[in-house]
Order: structure tokens, then sequence, then C-alpha cells
């Protein structure tokens, strides 16, 4: 039915969103905590379009709509996983009997404790950049790297 009535199908839907606006936004809300909790690439991808948008937001600049968040990161979602999967195996990212604690279900983890959780870090600080072109390289994915939560939100900080 649907295929063999594709617009009216459509409108009906359209219709339906205009008149529940609350069912909708809780079926949103649900949708995308259930998203994020079970899907790797839609946190990850959530997570950097969020980072980008507050930071320039914070500096008082604006994103433009015609720039992808993939386009400001210098490649696709896909890539920067792998670019950041590839960086759980270097010696300073392994637990103290050499083994690979570093994953997708404890990314953005935080308890106070090492090698709980981790997050993704800017190796040049975002602060640091004076302009807007500074402050979208800086988000370019070769200047980011995973990073203990607690090193990250806790030593870190607190230097």
């Amino acid at each position: 039915y649907y295929i063999n009535n594709l617009e009216k199908s459509k409108e009906n839907s359209k219709k339906w969103c205009i008149n529940n606006p609350e069912r909708l936004k809780e079926y949103k809300r649900k949708w995308r905590k259930n998203s994020r909790l079970n899907n790797p690439l839609y946190k990850l991808k959530d997570n950097l379009r969020g980072l980008i948008y507050k930071t320039l937001k914070r500096g008082y600049y604006s994103k433009n709509h015609n720039i992808h968040t993939e386009d400001i990161i210098g490649c696709t979602y896909e890539f920067f996983m792998h670019h950041i999967e590839s960086q759980w195996f270097l010696p300073n990212n392994l637990d103290e009997n050499g083994k690979i604690w570093m994953n997708w279900n404890n990314y953005g983890k935080y308890n106070g404790e090492l090698d709980f959780g981790w997050d993704i870090d800017h190796r040049i600080p975002l602060f640091s950049a004076k302009t807007e072109e500074e402050l979208l390289k800086l988000f370019h994915y070769s200047n980011q790297q995973p990073l203990c939560s607690k090193f990250n939100r806790d030593i870190k900080r607190n230097k």
C-alpha cells in the first residue's frame, strides 16, 4: 500500500507530525538515545557535530550550512572512526598489563578512575585559536586523539 500510494502516505505522515508535535518530539528523543547507546558511529557523528557547533557558537562564529562536518574534519566519519581506533594500540593507551582497554562501549564514560573511559581530545587545544579559520583547522582529524577520561577531565584541566 505504501509503495503504491507514496504521495498519499507522505501527506498523511506530514499531517500526523503537524498534529502530534509532542509525540513526535518524544519519539525522536527515544530514537536518538537508543541510537547513541547502540550505534557507535551515530554517537561519534552526533558528538562531533555538537562539539563543532557549540565551539563555533561560543566564539561567536556561525557554522556555514554549506560546509559539512566531514569537510571540517577532513575525512569521512568512517575514516575518522578508524583513525581513532588505530590509536588505541599505541603504548601510552595500553593498561598496566599492556592490554587495549579502549573500545566504543567506554567512549565518553567517566567515573574518576584511570583506564575506565576515554574521550576524543585535541592535541593542539581549541582555545589556542585566535580566528575562526584557525579554529576550523584545529578540528582536522589529524589533531584529534583518544585520551583517558580521567586524564582529560581531571589532570589536564587542573594544570
